[in-house]
């Protein structure tokens, strides 16, 4: 059994960055989920919160890093509990969600939460942003090349499909072409087979048959590539949603409002050490449903 509370309310505390500029968090949703029976250890409490005081778009992107500290009011610490869709993941909006263990039901508020709040602002020249220019030019090359030890392929899926159906022979001389070129790992560089099963398994998921998308592979830290971008000839932005399957060797599927064009361009956006800022952050008195 389920059962849900729900409290909405505006609290505004003042919370300070890392360098002393002030910033804003704003505790605009508080939901307990409490469970029982074999499910009572899966009960929780989220708060949604909103971040004012820096800017948050499509580049300047933000995401919880840590909670340090969570108590209620009878002294209990609450772990953070992980979400599996968004932990991890930043946002391109100042609104933010944090999971914890369910407090105790005697208690009526979290005395104090405690965190840190990672801001990524990319930049290219440290590195953190990468414009592919006529992006339908740039298949099975390492786009990362020039600027990270990980390695981004943009894959010409069709190609490779049409061509396996084809000619058997012609699609082994154009694998080997890529493995050399694309140069896309250590298993790819001594095992034929293995590479070629990388680009097999592109055609087992209805979403990248879909030409209304693109199609990558990546190596290296997942937690590397913050977003893909992908921009039409008048600089629209054409995504409508992506998809990442694996983790240090990770296929990826950026959806697109149309099908891509060779005058189209792609900003990649790379997370490290000079593109993120750790912003710190202290609430007092959020009370309970």
């Amino acid at each position: 059994m389920t059962i849900r509370f729900t409290l909405l309310f505006l609290l505004v505390f003042s919370c300070r960055y890392v360098s002393s500029q002030e910033i804003k968090i704003l505790v605009e949703d508080v939901r307990e989920e409490r469970r029982s029976g074999f499910n009572k250890s899966r009960s929780l409490l989220e708060l949604q919160i909103r971040v004012n005081g820096i800017n948050v778009d499509d580049f300047n992107q933000i995401r919880i890093l840590n909670i340090t500290k969570a108590i209620d009011d009878k002294g209990n610490s609450l772990k953070r509990l992980k979400d599996l869709l968004y932990d991890g993941k930043f946002k391109s909006d100042n609104k933010l969600s944090i999971r914890l263990e369910a407090p105790s039901r005697e208690s009526t508020k979290l005395e104090l939460l405690e965190g840190v709040i990672e801001c990524f602002v990319p930049s290219e020249n440290k590195n953190s942003k990468v414009v592919i220019n006529n992006l339908l030019e740039k298949y099975n090359q390492n786009l990362l090349q020039m600027v990270s030890n990980s390695k981004l392929t943009l894959i010409n899926r069709e190609r490779l499909r049409n061509l396996k159906e084809k000619d058997s022979e012609e699609y082994n001389k154009k694998i080997e072409e890529i493995k050399k070129i694309g140069d896309l790992g250590e298993e790819a560089e001594t095992n034929l087979d293995r590479f070629k099963s990388l680009f097999d398994d592109f055609s087992k998921f209805d979403d990248l048959k879909d030409k209304k998308s693109l199609a990558f592979y990546f190596e290296g830290d997942r937690d590397e590539i913050v977003d893909i971008i992908v921009y039409n000839d008048t600089g629209q932005k054409m995504n409508t949603g992506s998809t990442r399957y694996g983790s240090k060797k990770m296929k990826m599927i950026v959806k697109l409002r149309k099908e891509p064009q060779i005058n189209w361009r792609i900003e990649i956006l790379l997370r490290n050490k000079e593109s993120v800022k750790e912003l710190k952050f202290s609430v007092a008195d959020i009370f309970l449903p």
